[in-house]
């Protein structure tokens, strides 16, 4: 059908997937369907706001993760189609118009920085370190003189606090937020489980001591 119609000629594809293994997704029979079809196409993965409808900050790593997927994947499969013509990274801004706002932009400036160089590059090391630092504003410092580690710093929390980018303070108060979630969190957890007078059972009997 997509051939009767001449879609290939009317149409560039974009093919999205924000996981790791973009072959669970998009497994090798599609892309020689699509190969037989459409000249021209695209990919996309994202910075921001694939991991959790109400995240305030995104965690680097996966987005990383699936982006340098998205670069071997373009690799092997180019040579079904006339031109792969790029990737699109997508920074979504809510899973739908019905859903509350997640990882607003400034938040995500840390991970755009870090997604866009890899992508630019082909690949993720520290020899375009500088330039992260560089185009984040970051101070000079020993600080920076190390790579980004994303195993002890998911967020860039800590790396980018000597940084001056567009949206810093708001990016420095999702840690704020995060903080304070998991102390309010913590006490909850205390309070209704560990200990016995603002159980379930006190709450809904109206029953307990101060």
């Amino acid at each position: 059908m997509l051939k009767h119609y001449n879609l290939g000629n009317l149409v560039e594809i974009m093919i999205w997937t924000y996981v790791q293994d973009v072959y669970r997704f998009i497994p090798h029979d599609v892309w020689a369907m699509y190969g037989e079809v459409f000249p021209y196409v695209w990919s996309a993965s994202a910075f921001k706001g694939a991991f959790g409808e109400t995240l305030s900050v995104p965690p680097v790593k996966p987005h990383l993760e699936n982006n340098l997927a998205w670069l071997e994947v373009m690799s092997k499969e180019h040579g079904r189609f006339r031109e792969f013509r790029g990737i699109a990274l997508t920074g979504w801004q809510r899973y739908d118009h019905f859903a509350t706002l997640c990882e607003l932009l400034p938040a995500g400036i840390p991970s755009a920085a870090l997604n866009m160089l890899t992508l630019s590059h082909g690949y993720y090391n520290e020899t375009w370190m500088q330039k992260l630092y560089e185009s984040l504003q970051c101070m000079k410092s020993p600080k920076y003189s190390t790579f980004v580690n994303l195993d002890v710093d998911p967020y860039l929390w800590d790396k980018m606090s000597w940084c001056f980018f567009p949206g810093l303070a708001f990016f420095k108060m999702t840690e704020r937020l995060d903080g304070v979630r998991k102390s309010v969190l913590q006490f909850l957890q205390d309070e209704t489980v560990k200990k016995a007078w603002l159980t379930e059972y006190n709450v809904r009997d109206r029953k307990s001591v101060v």
